[in-house]
């Protein structure tokens, strides 16, 4: 079968479940909790803050503790192994699943946090175009968590992996990211990634004064998408191997 066989596949397991229902609801929550922390005043830049500080690493790594208790739960993976399937692509396509919900999830955000301008449109700081560029940079510097914390779901305690993701993406980029080696830290590179595009401060504080840069953004999506690639290959190769 073709990797896209294997992807829905993948995908049909999932229908109707909490897995794909958590795309609305950190998306949903995100703007619930901002609107009640800060108002209005500064909602769209603590709105991405609190996103890719506190929502998305929980996301991404609930998805993957949900994608192995489904396997686990229903005794998938002796059917898997047991079965002329290719691993490879199994792994592959759960991977691509989560991926696919991240990006749904980073349109949705930019949806609802240019939406201020139905509501108070002079305190709008970024129109939807801004949003989404900046949202679909955010998301393509996080998918490097995508294969670790499937790995890591599989092979460690599924609700340690869920507390660590947290506990690094919102203390890694507070204490590194200020430094010249900020770039080998997977978890700042979002935070420098936003800083030139959205204004937005390692520690989360809106930036009056925003000098446009491409430099951070592209170093981190290349080392993301390299990561993940790596990353994947050798999940893949692991997974492969059980018997």
């Amino acid at each position: 079968m073709s990797l896209m066989n294997y992807y829905k596949s993948e995908s049909l397991k999932f229908k109707r479940s909490v897995f794909n229902k958590l795309v609305w609801i950190s998306s949903l929550a995100t703007i619930f909790i901002v609107f009640f922390l800060v108002g209005i005043q500064v909602f769209q830049p603590f709105g991405f803050y609190w996103w890719y500080s506190f929502i998305l690493p929980g996301f991404i790594a609930l998805s993957a503790m949900l994608s192995q208790q489904k396997e686990e739960k229903s005794g998938n993976y002796n059917l898997i192994i047991s079965s002329a399937v290719d691993l490879k692509k199994v792994w592959l396509a759960k991977n691509l699943i989560i991926m696919r919900n991240i990006i749904i999830a980073h349109i949705l955000i930019a949806v609802l946090i240019s939406s201020e301008y139905l509501f108070a449109p002079n305190f709008i700081k970024y129109s939807f175009l801004h949003a989404l560029g900046g949202s679909m940079i955010i998301a393509l510097a996080s998918i490097w968590q995508i294969p670790i914390c499937l790995f890591a779901c599989k092979y460690l305690g599924k609700f340690i992996v869920v507390f660590a993701n947290l506990i690094l993406a919102l203390f890694v980029p507070v204490f590194v990211g200020k430094t010249a080696f900020w770039f080998l830290f997977p978890h700042c590179w979002i935070a420098k990634s936003v800083e030139p595009i959205l204004g937005i401060a390692i520690n989360g504080t809106s930036m009056e004064n925003i000098t446009f840069s491409l430099y951070a953004p592209v170093i981190a999506v290349v080392l993301s998408v390299v990561l993940f690639l790596v990353v994947n290959y050798l999940g893949a190769k692991k997974f492969a191997k059980q018997n």
